[in-house]
């Protein structure tokens, strides 16, 4: 029963926050998202996670200068939790909120960004940059990120021709860093403009880099390593597995790859039927030698609108995709952990529920302890959701929310899971690596 289960789950919560995070891997503790102001200038809001909760910080940051709320948003914290530098995609930004030096206009010959520059939104493009400290040091990062453009022949649809870095030296400048290499190319090619999602090696150290090609059953795998970013293996997989792909999620549990698209559609706003066909994609991913192997397909559809690929999360726990239809009205739960062809989809929440709500569910992200934020489109509002790891009805909405000063219009920034460590036993756990202990924050009334 539900009693039984909640009561289990606090006791062992409990137990696990013992643990607390005293090894560190809080390169993620820290996230923004970055608002207008009404007078026309700039507030960014930062949420600074903690063992115990979070607070809010709210940064002005006047009528010339901001950072953009759309999408392309990353940040890196030190392994404390606390703030080292950000991007929006376009600039980078040091922890006293300014331009880095050497860190404005991160992207080359983009007509897209450069037309997007002055515009405060951004380019909604989810996860279209990452942050990732390099293998080799404590003290350099690598800001990775696509180079966006219009399709050429769906005007309107975003696509990647490229991937690009730029190098921070944080010992620069007293610690506030500076941008030593500047959008060096990686890759040109067609990719999908989403998922930048690095996903630990086997190692426990390296990162893989997995892109996609835009519109194609090919796969590219990039190797983040001590030598810098190398190009590893590109798979290509029988066309009659090809889909549009609009996000990437890895389940750490599994090492499956999970993709969210459209069935067959291409652009997905052509979509015009009454029900609306999804497809959850899964693939076995060999964390080790970076192959993948196709597994299986799961449907599900939708009635009233479509889900939107820009409000998806996975919760990573094996089992559930959170997500909103393309209006905002609800949030879905969908199973994927059962061995049939179709889904479930569950509501968990509706927007005519929520009275504090003025347009719709939009960002969807875990935070560090656990819990579902839900950035509300235009609002001052953040759902908060607990339990996501439960199956509906367990998951609790909470009846409050938080109150940031100013409205976001974008999303959560994209971030890498430090808490991953190798895979104890396998031919690359080689560098003698431990594995640290992990705790599951929750969002609880433990």
């Amino acid at each position: 029963s539900y009693d039984r289960i909640h009561i289990a789950s606090k006791y062992f919560i409990t137990s696990l926050l013992l643990f607390n995070y005293c090894f560190g891997q809080k390169q993620d503790f820290v996230w923004y998202s970055g608002s207008n102001h009404p007078s026309g200038g700039f507030t960014t809001h930062f949420f600074h996670f903690s063992d115990t909760g979070h607070h809010y910080q709210a940064i002005p940051l006047g009528t010339s200068t901001g950072a953009r709320d759309e999408a392309g948003k990353s940040v890196m914290a030190d392994k404390d939790g606390k703030l080292l530098f950000y991007t929006d995609g376009f600039d980078i930004f040091n922890k006293e909120h300014q331009i880095m030096e050497g860190g404005d206009k991160i992207f080359l010959n983009s007509s897209l960004k450069s037309e997007s520059y002055h515009f405060f939104p951004g380019i909604r493009s989810p996860e279209s940059s990452i942050i990732l400290e390099t293998p080799e040091s404590d003290h350099l990062f690598y800001v990775i990120y696509h180079n966006l453009e219009w399709d050429p022949e769906h005007p309107l649809i975003t696509i990647s021709t490229g991937i690009y870095y730029s190098k921070v030296d944080m010992t620069l400048n007293g610690g506030l860093g500076a941008v030593v290499e500047k959008n060096i190319e990686i890759v040109q090619n067609d990719f999908m403009p989403h998922s930048l999602v690095p996903v630990r090696h086997a190692n426990g150290r390296d990162w893989w880099l997995i892109l996609k090609g835009h519109n194609m059953p090919e796969w590219h795998f990039y190797l983040v390593h001590p030598s810098g970013i190398s190009f590893y293996n590109k798979i290509i997989l029988p066309s009659t597995i090809d889909f549009y792909s609009a996000r990437m999620f890895l389940d750490y549990h599994t090492n499956q790859l999970i993709f969210f698209g459209y069935d067959g559609i291409y652009p997905p706003s052509q979509v015009s039927s009454s029900a609306y066909d999804h497809r959850l994609i899964i693939f076995d991913f060999d964390r080790c030698t970076g192959e993948i192997e196709y597994l299986r397909d799961l449907h599900f559809e939708t009635s009233t609108f479509p889900v939107s690929s820009s409000n998806i999360t996975y919760c990573p726990n094996g089992r559930f995709v959170y997500s909103s239809d393309g209006a905002g009205l609800y949030i879905f739960q969908i199973s994927i952990d059962n061995e049939s062809s179709s889904a479930r989809l569950d509501t968990i929440a509706k927007k005519s529920d929520l009275d504090y709500i003025r347009w719709g569910f939009w960002s969807f992200k875990i935070s560090p302890r656990g819990e579902l934020w839900v950035q509300n489109w235009s609002d001052n509002a953040i759902t908060i959701i607990g339990n996501p790891e439960l199956p509906a009805p367990y998951v609790n909405v909470h009846p409050t929310y938080i109150s940031t000063d100013w409205y976001n219009h974008g999303t959560f920034p994209n971030n890498a899971n430090y808490r991953v460590g190798p895979i104890d036993g396998s031919p690359c756990d080689t560098l003698g690596i431990n594995n640290e202990p992990r705790a599951w924050y929750r969002y609880n009334d433990i």
